[in-house]
């Protein structure tokens, strides 16, 4: 009597299994390198975010600031323009 070796096909399962080994093994090898990746990607998030809600954002909005301030100056320097621009047509109809 000859013995017979059963094979049992690889399934699905046991071939995910050892891709997540395969997969695990890798990163347990380059743990270093990928902490470092990380750090580094998230530091440069970081300072774009420090830069932008730090320093952009309040300098736009004083510059915004400045240039309000010149339009009032501006409005009020010279009568008849600005929002009282309707006014001062009428002023002008009543004058003729």
């Amino acid at each position: 009597m000859s013995k017979k070796i059963q094979e049992t096909p690889e399934t699905g399962l046991d071939g995910l299994n050892d891709s997540l080994t395969e997969m695990t093994r890798k990163v347990q090898d380059n743990k270093k390198i990928i902490m470092v990746c990380s750090l580094v990607v998230v530091a440069v998030a970081a300072i774009v975010l420090a830069y932008v809600y730090f320093f952009r954002t309040p300098g736009i909005q004083k510059q915004n600031d400045q240039i309000g301030a010149a339009d009032l100056e501006l409005a009020q320097r010279i009568p008849g323009q600005g929002h009282a621009g309707a006014e001062g047509g009428r002023a002008r109809e009543h004058a003729e």
